[in-house]
C-alpha cells in the first residue's frame, strides 16, 4: 500500500501516452496494478469461507 498512489499516479499518466510499451517499466507497471487487483478481489470468490481460509495463510506467511 505503500506505493498504491504512485502507482496509480504513473499508470494514469502513461495511459494517456502509448502504453503499453514494450519497455520493461511498462510490464512491471501491468503486473503490479494485475497483482493488487486480485489481492483485492480474492476476498468477493466464493464468499468468507475462501477469504477466511487466504488471510490465516497471509498472516502465517507473514508471521515467518
Amino acid at each position: 500500500m505503500s506505493r498504491h498512489f504512485s502507482l496509480m499516479t504513473t499508470l494514469k499518466t502513461k495511459l494517456g501516452n502509448d502504453f503499453p510499451s514494450d519497455a520493461i517499466e511498462d510490464k512491471v507497471i501491468i503486473l503490479s496494478v494485475a497483482l493488487r487487483v486480485c489481492d483485492m478481489f480474492k476476498v468477493a470468490r466464493d464468499g468468507r469461507n475462501v477469504f477466511d481460509k487466504w488471510m490465516n495463510r497471509m498472516f502465517e506467511e507473514f508471521y515467518k
